[in-house]
């Protein structure tokens, strides 16, 4: 989703950007939120049922990491997603504004991945 907004603000298009805002935040709200509340219950079963505990150096890591990433995507993605989407779709964008804002969102996006991959890298490598 993030890769979309920020792969769509290189285009000079922004009418695409535009477009583009609107189904990542769509596919946001719809699709990766509440997939991220199934991970997390499963994860939490998961857990309870296998009696590893919830002070595993690695169940930590994966619960810290969930619970960044709804902190980012509740707070931080979307509301600049929603700006993004504003100014784009404002009759004459402010380039300025646009770009300072497509800055943040690729600063926070890449903050998000690397977040992500080190809760993937935790949880495939169990480091305990």
């Amino acid at each position: 989703m993030t890769i979309w907004t920020v792969r769509a603000g290189s285009d000079p298009d922004r009418r695409s950007l535009a477009v583009t805002l609107r189904h990542a935040l769509f596919y946001g709200q719809r699709v990766v939120g509440p997939s991220s509340g199934v991970v997390l219950l499963a994860g939490i079963a998961m857990v309870i049922q296998a009696k590893i505990g919830f002070g595993t150096l690695w169940i930590v890591w994966g619960l810290a990491g969930i619970l960044i990433h709804f902190i980012l995507g509740f707070t931080v993605l979307s509301k600049n997603g929603q700006r993004l989407a504003q100014i784009a779709e404002s009759g004459t964008p402010d380039p300025g504004a646009l770009d300072q804002v497509l800055r943040r969102q690729k600063t926070v996006a890449t903050i998000y991945v690397l977040i992500m991959l080190s809760v993937v890298w935790a949880m495939v490598t169990k480091p305990t």
